[in-house]
């Protein structure tokens, strides 16, 4: 429901608790499949879970026409080029190629209404802090942002407090317990 009210939410849960239809479901039903352009764009620590969450996305909207793109390193660039061309709705990208994109002027964000972390934490662990901060100066800052993580390091609260505007925390089970859901 906050995700539809369009506030910002920092989500923090564990592994398997449902975080990819919790920001996939508000974001699928707030897209719109006439205007061609990328309207939302979801980052993620590993290929394999870019391609995970492409298929979710996949099956959360598929009688909705909106397409989406698996972006990752290790995988064609113009594979990559031709579905921006056909139009896509929804980026899953890993934040290395990405920056790749944004380097190229291959992607054009400026039209993206939402922006979602997935597995921020992982995302900070394996290096991608620089690359997180390059790509956020690179999105509207008229944006909704929308942030999960199994846990919540000093690294992303400050990731929190300097792109996310006033945003509504969201706890399922304890800071690093698993949750039984």
């Amino acid at each position: 429901p906050s995700v539809n009210e369009g506030l910002d939410v920092v989500g923090q849960a564990q592994t398997g608790t449902g975080k990819t239809a919790a920001f996939g479901i508000p974001l699928i039903e707030s897209l719109d499949p006439r205007i061609r352009t990328v309207q939302g764009l979801v980052l993620v620590p590993t290929r394999e879970l870019a391609v995970q969450v492409k298929i979710e996305l996949e099956r959360l909207a598929m009688f909705k026409g909106l397409k989406s793109v698996a972006v990752y390193g290790g995988q064609a660039i113009a594979r990559q080029l031709e579905a921006f061309r056909r139009g896509s709705h929804i980026i899953i990208a890993t934040p290395g190629r990405l920056i790749d994109h944004i380097g190229r002027r291959t992607l054009d964000l400026g039209q993206l209404r939402f922006l979602v972390l997935d597995e921020a934490d992982q995302m900070l662990d394996i290096g991608f802090a620089d690359d997180i901060n390059k790509i956020l100066r690179h999105v509207p800052s008229s944006r909704q942002t929308l942030l999960f993580s199994a846990t919540m390091p000093t690294s992303i609260r400050r990731l929190v407090h300097r792109y996310m505007k006033d945003p509504k925390w969201i706890l399922v089970g304890g800071d690093s317990e698993p949750s039984l859901l």
